[in-house]
This record gives C-alpha cells, structure tokens and sequence, in this order.
C-alpha cells in the first residue's frame, strides 16, 4: 500500500511539474498588451488599472506623410489625438476618470506604435 502511494504521488508532482511547465512557457511567449502596432481601422483594447484616473500613450508614426489619427475610448472620454508624420514618440495623456479598459482606434495611418503606462 505504501508503495501504491508513492507511486501515485511521483506521478501527481511530475503531472504538476509538466503542467506548470506549459503554463510558465505560455506566459513567457505573450507580448506586451500595453505596447502594440494599429494598422488603418483596426482597434486595440488595453487593460488598465482601474484604481488610477488617468493613463499615458506614446506614438510613433510609421508614415512619413500622413498624419495619423487614433481615437481613444475610455470611461466617459472619447478623445481624438493627431499624430504627425515620422513621428517618435509622441506623447499624450488622457485624464478620463477611474476605468478598466481603453480602446485605440486608428483611424487614418497606415500604422501607429501605441506603448500605454500608468
């Protein structure tokens, strides 16, 4: 019967071990949700903290002449944010109160690099 029992857990800490194993390699490979590329009309949920009331986006212009254009949904705010051509890192803050979640939407660049702190 002892035997039985060790048997049986060696092979419950090797499912765990394998197991865990799958799960930690699975979080190793996800990106970072809060830095992403938007191409024409496509849109980007990113989760936030809903403790905090205001949240900072940073863009980058892949197009070296069109002007980019992303509007930002979150809470009660519906922002619309200009973003020049080539541009590196443009920064804009968005106060919209306590919210979980902020939506980008690009709506006239070919791509736009969004990277999202709070």
């Amino acid at each position: 019967m002892k035997r039985k029992i060790k048997v049986f857990t060696a092979f419950l800490l090797a499912v765990v071990l394998a197991f865990g194993s799958q799960v930690a390699s699975a979080f190793a490979d996800t990106p970072n949700p809060n830095r992403f590329q938007i191409t024409q009309g496509q849109q980007q949920t990113v989760i936030l903290d809903p403790t905090k009331t205001s949240f900072h986006a940073e863009y980058s212009n892949e197009s070296d002449q069109t002007q980019g254009i992303v509007k930002v949904e979150a809470n009660f705010c519906d922002q619309t944010t200009i973003i020049d051509p080539n541009a590196f890192f443009q920064g804009e803050t968005y106060d919209c109160g306590q919210t979980a979640e902020a939506i980008f939407k690009n709506i006239a660049s070919p791509t736009i690099s969004v990277l999202v702190s709070q």
